[in-house]
């Protein structure tokens, strides 16, 4: 908690359907991937197990998900998530997070002034944001 806000920023994993334009998926096959998504959601202990809060409620919520530790001690966090901005720098290891890794490290070591340090980073954050966006 900072201040009277309970947000916690965060990123998720998250499937993907592709929208093709002009050649949409065979029902068939979207019947497979929308199977698929749902068994990797009915079945995400694993992910659990390994430090992730669990988005499928039925496992976020089951004994076994809230007996874990030190998972207990944040899951709740999940209920105040804010994500990133859209955009195509943004997100978990992206250009921006990539960024902020550059200049708040020495902002927390001291060796850069918290005023230098988001200078720093506002000024090649500002580069980025002129750049087009890339085409996949």
């Amino acid at each position: 908690r900072l201040y009277q806000d309970a947000s916690v920023w965060t990123d998720s994993h998250a499937f993907a359907i592709p929208g093709n334009e002009g050649k949409p998926m065979p029902p068939e096959k979207l019947r497979g991937v929308l199977a698929f998504m749902a068994y990797v959601s009915r079945h995400s202990m694993g992910w659990a197990e390994g430090g992730h809060v669990p988005a499928y409620r039925p496992v976020a919520e089951s004994l076994e998900a809230r007996a874990l530790m030190p998972n207990a001690m944040y899951a709740e966090a999940a209920n105040n998530v804010v994500y990133d901005p859209d955009g195509w720098y943004m997100g978990a290891a992206g250009p921006v997070e990539s960024m902020a890794s550059k200049f708040m490290p020495g902002a927390l070591s001291g060796q850069l002034t918290p005023a230098e340090a988001l200078t720093m980073f506002e000024k090649e954050a500002l580069r980025l944001l002129r750049k087009r966006p890339p085409r996949y």
